[in-house]
């Protein structure tokens, strides 16, 4: 199974916490079952990327403002030019910073369902820790 995890810091020099909470879920990930394949992309660097191999696609973002509730705009951008995205199922997840962080993830979850993605499951994650119990936990085979 090919798993791909997208994320999206604010800036886009910004990116080493949101990196590890990435690592992080691809170790749980993997851990799940050796024979996933994760690959983990910056929203940033990696635009024109194809999604359309991915049998499961997990988007990441940090919020945009200190309240919460706005997201990088590169999220929308980087999914409409990713090719046939619709019907893919996600799992979609934002760093724990600032105040209103569910705000941020239901956000993000519009842009997903938006961009037509099958949202299974969404989360706050607050460190990696966290961020690789989830990603042991985390059912991504088709069912």
């Amino acid at each position: 199974m090919r798993i791909c995890i997208l994320y999206c810091p604010k800036a886009k020099g910004e990116d080493t916490a949101l990196k590890e909470l990435c690592d992080a879920l691809a170790r749980g990930l993997y851990e799940q079952s050796g024979d996933f394949s994760v690959e983990i992309f910056n929203m940033y660097t990696e635009v024109g990327k194809r999604l359309a191999f991915y049998d499961y696609i997990l988007v990441g973002c940090q919020s945009s403002g200190f309240f919460g509730g706005r997201i990088p705009e590169q999220v929308s951008i980087f999914l409409r030019q990713a090719g046939q995205v619709s019907g893919k199922r996600c799992f979609a997840f934002v760093q724990k910073k600032g105040l209103f962080c569910m705000k941020s993830l239901s956000s993000l979850m519009s842009a997903l369902e938006k961009e037509g993605l099958y949202l299974k499951n969404s989360e706050i994650l607050a460190n990696k820790n966290y961020a690789y119990a989830t990603g042991k936990r985390l059912r991504v085979a088709k069912n």
